[in-house]
């Protein structure tokens, strides 16, 4: 299972927007498709009345004698069912929104994040369903993500922040040809992360430096002797959590319509604190599955997924493997394992590619030792006490990790695990450009994987039994419209000369309930429908 770095086709390209034209044609507050569903539900109410009441008025301009505020009936009343009218979208409107205002109002920041960065892709003519889109779940804050996303390399996509706020749970990035969301505080891996690095610890005045080994390995023991209690967050928070992904996944799914929700997922796990205790990374695991199996569940999509352990450069000696491999040449490589699609990803399968991650690792530190005049380098110390803690501390973890999240579970149904996973890569992913190292290749990595994406199986047949439902509702509804005309055919006498004078006899039926017999021929066909 080599690293590869062949293109694949972009699924996404060439789909047309479903707004289209539209966006650039339609004022933004006149954009149905953007609002509310109680605001679209209430419109398409009040749109039905409204043609009910022009058919009403049409019908009576055309025959004065057959409608029954025509025989009598105060003006008030016809003035009350035009208040009506007005009134009822209105009250169905504020119904649903007191409604789902439980849930509107507990994660109103993650709707507003999500407004905002709609609003600013609008603004610069993009629909959100025009490029690819991928999530990185897990995220830390904005030095996290500038340092996995910008890059120097020209041949690399350069990314823009959209919104710029620290405090906001969602961040955009957008380049020429791909949109990137990072979710911040959004899923139980976000919070199991918010635990095991706290914020502001990870600012670039507190970067390891690693001219001073002594201060390196002391932080390396601090975060160890930290992640000796293991930090999980109490199930009253996994459960909110689990509500934000799904709100996430709606969010996803009806903004990019009919296309696929996403086209790709990064997991980011913080390296020193994870891969130095076992049931740490078990933790993260479990929060990572608990976040796919939410989204997809939501989505309903099998998309595939990287995992990226961050942070490698507060790791000792690793910082010397950036140097020594050339900081231009470990800015545009990968560090890791891909993983093949469609394998088998059972428990023993996922720990035998935990071993070949570990020796991939490993070998990288035995290709430094073969260099010439290796001998006289200085932090050679360095880079073999690495390569001790990669067989001793850190493999287990690992293991534990990878298996956790991405393995099959025995007599689970393989829907129920949308996952393709593609593999783990590390990342040094510091502040300052020197301690920067294998992150931005992986989103090149996470283009070629999108051509994976697939729906699920019980998506699709969901899908098969809806359009089969309403073939059945429409057959249905001309049967019952096609048994009526041959009643009121054989019945009345003689054949009714268009649809609308069905409406005609309808209408005084269900109002009077017995014919007039002043009333014309048409209204005689009152008493048969009412008989």
């Amino acid at each position: 299972m080599p690293d590869s770095s062949a293109s694949t086709p972009d699924p996404a390209a060439g789909r047309p927007s479903p707004g289209g034209r539209a966006e650039r044609l339609v004022p933004r507050p006149l954009r149905v498709w953007h609002w509310t569903f109680p605001a679209q539900l209430a419109l398409l109410v009040g749109g039905v009345l409204a043609a009910l009441w022009g058919f009403a008025v049409w019908w009576q301009s055309r025959n004065p004698t057959l409608l029954p505020w025509s025989l009598g009936r105060p003006v008030w009343q016809s003035i009350a069912l035009l208040i009506l009218t007005v009134l009822i979208p209105l009250l169905v409107y504020l119904s649903l929104r007191l409604w789902l205002m439980p849930v509107l109002a507990s994660h109103d920041d993650l709707h507003r994040a999500w407004s905002q960065g709609v609003a600013v892709l609008e603004e610069r003519g993009i629909s959100l369903s025009e490029r690819p889109l991928f999530l990185a779940l897990g995220s830390t804050g904005a030095r996290l993500e500038q340092s996995i996303l910008e890059s120097s390399i020209r041949e690399f996509q350069q990314f823009e922040p959209l919104l710029k706020q620290s405090g906001a749970p969602l961040e955009w990035y957008l380049s020429a040809d791909i949109i990137l969301i990072a979710a911040r505080r959004v899923g139980c891996l976000g919070a199991v992360n918010a635990l095991i690095t706290p914020a502001g610890e990870f600012a670039d005045d507190q970067e390891i430096d690693s001219q001073d080994p002594s201060r390196s390995r002391q932080e390396v023991r601090t975060s160890s002797a930290r992640s000796a209690s293991v930090q999980s967050p109490p199930p009253e928070v996994i459960r909110r959590q689990m509500d934000r992904m799904a709100i996430l996944g709606e969010l996803l799914r009806e903004s990019r319509s009919p296309s696929c929700g996403l086209n790709g997922i990064l997991c980011l796990v913080p390296f020193p604190e994870v891969c130095h205790h076992t049931e740490q990374a078990e933790v993260q695991g479990v929060a990572i599955r608990d976040d796919l199996r939410t989204l997809g569940a939501n989505l309903e999509l099998e998309f595939p997924v990287i995992c990226l352990l961050t942070e490698l450069q507060r790791e000792p000696g690793f910082l010397e493997v950036m140097r020594r491999t050339g900081l231009e040449k470990a800015g545009a490589g990968r560090l890791g394992r891909r993983y093949e699609f469609g394998a088998l990803a059972g428990t023993r399968e996922l720990q035998s590619f935990s071993r070949l991650l570990q020796h991939e690792l490993e070998v990288r530190i035995y290709r430094l030792f073969g260099e010439q005049d290796v001998l006289k380098r200085p932090k050679n110390r360095e880079l073999f006490e690495l390569l001790c803690r990669m067989r001793s501390e850190i493999a287990r973890p690992l293991s534990k990790l990878i298996t956790s999240a991405f393995s099959e579970i025995p007599g689970e149904r393989p829907e129920e695990i949308p996952i393709h996973f593609g593999g783990c890569y590390v990342a040094a992913t510091g502040g300052a450009p020197d301690q920067r190292a294998f992150g931005p290749a992986l989103i090149q990595r996470l283009i070629e994987m999108q051509d994976h994406v697939q729906w699920t199986r019980l998506g699709q047949l969901g899908h098969r039994w809806q359009r089969r439902l309403a073939v059945a509702a429409w057959v249905a509804v001309a049967l019952l419209a096609a048994l009526l005309f041959l009643q009121l055919y054989s019945r009345g006498g003689r054949r009714l000369r268009s649809p609308a004078s069905l409406a005609v006899a309808v209408l005084p039926a269900l109002s009077h309930g017995q014919p007039d017999p002043d009333q014309p021929t048409e209204s005689k066909l009152f008493g048969i429908l009412h008989r």
